[in-house]
């Protein structure tokens, strides 16, 4: 077995080491993924969450019926975030149509 140098982190360290910018990564997509499974059921169609910001969700799909669709289910959103505990004031919508989708993601 090939053995590292000892400045390459093993992953287990790079991902128990709280300030590392790995680990945080980790942790932002692992939140963004619980986002978009929480509001999955709300919205019909493929999308995909860029982030939170300031209490603002961006939203990215595909098509600008889409973000019509979503805008009109603001408040639906917010209420199923607040709901599993996650503050959103607002929804911003993203139309990118060569989006590729990717799992779905």
């Amino acid at each position: 077995m090939l053995s590292l140098p000892r400045q390459v982190k093993s992953i287990k360290t790079i991902l128990l080491d709280g300030n590392d910018i790995l680990h945080l990564l980790v942790t932002q997509s692992q939140e963004l993924k619980s986002i978009q499974e929480i509001i999955a059921s709300t919205i019909p169609f493929e999308f995909a969450i860029c982030g939170i910001k300031g209490g603002i969700l961006s939203i990215i799909v595909s098509k600008a019926t889409e973000a019509t669709n979503v805008m009109y289910r603001e408040e639906e959103i917010i209420s199923a975030l607040s709901s599993a505990g996650i503050v959103a004031k607002g929804v911003k919508m993203k139309v990118k149509a060569e989006y590729i989708w990717i799992d779905g993601y």
